[in-house]
């Protein structure tokens, strides 16, 4: 829950950012945008958060071209998700030194929104607003809110197409509490049948929860146009197997389907971040290894060790899997854990 209330408190810092902004010097993302897409730099760039001494991103050097997908592992703390909330224009300048440029430009010239109207995200500890099946969807793109069409689409992709139904529209007001009893409405004084917005909030499990955000950040890639840049961070970390192949050929999709979308996502299972076109393995905020999946096993370096644990670790224990060490076992885990603040 502290992820998610961070993630909602840098939005709203950079909503404050774009405001005091607006009426400023500055350029216009539009008219930057090529027939190429969005390309982001970084050159010795160092991050540390307020009131700390450390820094928590270290000497990032990395290109993203236009239309290709960059996949971020390492270890837990390691900046992962700070880096992504830095490439998203989310943290501002503040505490940052060194490059951070888009398609030429540093990214602190242009008029936030601009930007922002061209992004799309969706961060493992999502938003989850007590309002309707409709909102939680739609604030993805608030001109759609009232476009069921739209709205089927984008739940199509997260997974969750039948639970308009199930819920009687996209109306049906949710419960974003994980406790049972937190908004429950007196089911006496309501209406079952009629108007669905007088019905008590509905429950979701957590998987449910993840596809309705990934419905969410879908639902603006299909804008005029199309969005420059989606960032995804574990946007498979409550999702089964079969759902997590399916979430991740979409994803992959997205740079391949119109050739200039860049695409960035977090994962800790490795098996998820083969097809990128760039691996970037973090350690203690610095990027330690980059490259593809075959020059990063080549390479037998911090990479091929976790993939070669990962592996053996999820095959079958009539094989090899079952001589996996407790000590190994215990790296695994490391990695694959979820981080906290400052991952």
């Amino acid at each position: 829950m502290f992820r998610g209330g961070f993630s909602a408190l840098a939005y709203c810092a950079a909503l404050d950012l774009l405001q005091s902004q607006e009426n400023g010097d500055f350029i216009d993302y539009e008219t930057r945008r090529d027939d190429v897409g969005m390309r982001i730099e970084a050159k010795g760039l160092h991050f540390t958060y307020s009131g700390c001494q450390e820094p928590t991103l270290h000497d990032i050097n990395l290109t993203v071209e236009p239309g290709t997908t960059l996949a971020i592992v390492g270890f837990n703390g390691s900046g992962k998700t700070t880096l992504l909330r830095l490439l998203l224009g989310l943290m501002g300048m503040e505490g940052t030194t060194g490059n951070l440029k888009i398609n030429g430009l540093a990214i602190d010239q242009y008029q936030p929104s601009t930007l922002f109207n061209r992004m799309s995200c969706c961060f493992q500890e999502h938003a989850k607003f007590p309002e309707s099946l409709r909102f939680n969807i739609g604030v993805g793109d608030v001109e759609r809110f009232d476009d069921d069409t739209a709205l089927m689409a984008a739940a199509k992709i997260g997974g969750v197409e039948g639970l308009s139904q199930e819920l009687g529209g996209f109306d049906r007001l949710l419960n974003p509490s994980d406790a049972a009893e937190a908004m429950k409405a007196d089911e006496e004084d309501l209406e079952e049948e009629g108007d669905v917005r007088r019905r008590p909030a509905a429950s979701l499990s957590r998987g449910q929860w993840q596809r309705i955000a990934i419905g969410r950040a879908f639902l603006k890639t299909e804008i005029a146009g199309g969005v420059d840049l989606c960032v995804y961070d574990e946007p498979t970390a409550s999702l089964d197997p079969v759902a997590e192949h399916d979430l991740m050929e979409r994803i992959s999709s997205l740079s391949r389907k119109s050739g200039r979308t860049t695409t960035i996502f977090v994962s800790h299972r490795l098996a998820s971040v083969r097809r990128a076109d760039q691996i970037a393995f973090m350690e203690k905020g610095r990027i330690v290894e980059l490259g593809t999946h075959a020059e990063l096993l080549a390479l037998r370096g911090r990479f091929f060790r976790f993939w070669e644990l990962q592996s053996k670790a999820f095959v079958d224990d009539s094989n090899e899997g079952a001589d996996v060490s407790d000590a190994e076992k215990a790296e695994v885990d490391e990695l694959g854990s979820h981080a906290e603040i400052g991952a």
